[in-house]
């Protein structure tokens, strides 16, 4: 198990890591948790929902909002994957991307 300490020059010490991936890991997810968003959205004109994520992590405050950004989109097929069906989502510099192709 990963442990995060603060010493006393506003510097963190870890103990418990494997690597040094870890250490920063363990650092950031304290300091400001991120995570990669996944959804399925409804598609006028097809059966089968969208798969869609974030560009890049988000702040993990901002999830119910991001959630709400994404369930307000009206999508038509057809939709590519990779195609960006939702720019800076929330003002926050991210994408919403879908990651698959529907014909519809």
């Amino acid at each position: 198990m990963v442990q995060v300490r603060e010493s006393s020059n506003s510097d963190f010490a870890t103990s418990g890591n494997k690597c040094s991936k870890g250490a920063e890991y363990a650092v950031s997810e304290l300091l400001h948790p991120e995570r990669t968003l996944t959804m399925a959205v409804p598609i006028k004109g097809c059966l089968e929902p969208l798969s869609v994520k974030t560009s890049s992590p988000i702040p993990k405050d901002m999830m119910r909002a991001v959630v709400a950004a994404i369930t307000n989109l009206k999508i038509a097929a057809p939709v590519y994957a990779g195609e960006v069906v939702l720019y800076d989502v929330c003002g926050l510099g991210v994408n919403i991307v879908a990651t698959k192709t529907l014909m519809g």
